[in-house]
């Protein structure tokens, strides 16, 4: 599914929830609604910006959603990584997540050096940002294969998830946050 056919999905939803946080939110998403895109683009698509050279690209794995889509700056090697790389945050998997996918994402988006890494939520920071997701990644998918195969259930696992796994990430907040990122694992794990 394309990002555009995922807004046009789940746009006024997401919208709603975000004019629910505030009545200033409310405000300013009073009567506002997605735009349609006016490139559309399967995997990638490069821009010429006057020198500068942009590269959008999406891969076909669900993440964060369905149709997650990165920036790539090519001169000034930024990478804008949206929710697929966080900043002292959990990264918030989908139900349709793919955890395997994710970290193969991770591994493409390390092959790029980025300079500076943007997220969508934290601070700015640089390539160690795609290291840490992708060191807590591998570490969740580990144990949680371990537990599934020693019987856990799903629930049993995220709870593991926030009591075992998200201490060792203290400074990210929320250990709850792990337990989404635990159920798409654990959907994978044999």
């Amino acid at each position: 599914m394309s990002k555009q056919q995922e807004m046009q999905e789940l746009g006024n939803g997401m919208k709603d929830l975000f004019a629910g946080r505030s009545p200033a939110m409310a405000e300013l998403l009073a009567g506002v609604q997605y735009p349609k895109a006016d490139i559309l683009f399967d995997t990638e698509h490069r821009l010429d910006l006057g020198g500068v050279h942009v590269r959008l690209f999406t891969r076909a794995t669900p993440l964060h959603t369905r149709g997650d889509t990165l920036i790539w700056v090519q001169e000034d090697r930024v990478l804008f990584a949206g929710d697929i790389v966080m900043s002292r945050r959990f990264l918030a998997a989908s139900p349709q997540a793919s955890i395997k996918g994710w970290l193969s994402v991770l591994e493409e988006l390390a092959t790029l050096k980025p300079r500076h890494v943007v997220p969508a939520h934290g601070d700015i920071g640089d390539a160690s940002l795609i290291d840490r997701d992708r060191q807590y990644l591998q570490t969740l998918q580990t144990r949680v294969g371990e537990m599934k195969r020693q019987g856990k259930t799903v629930d049993e696992v995220a709870r593991a998830a926030a009591d075992e796994i998200a201490p060792k990430y203290a400074e990210w907040g929320n250990p709850g946050g792990s337990a989404a990122t635990a159920r798409a694992a654990f959907a994978e794990a044999r």
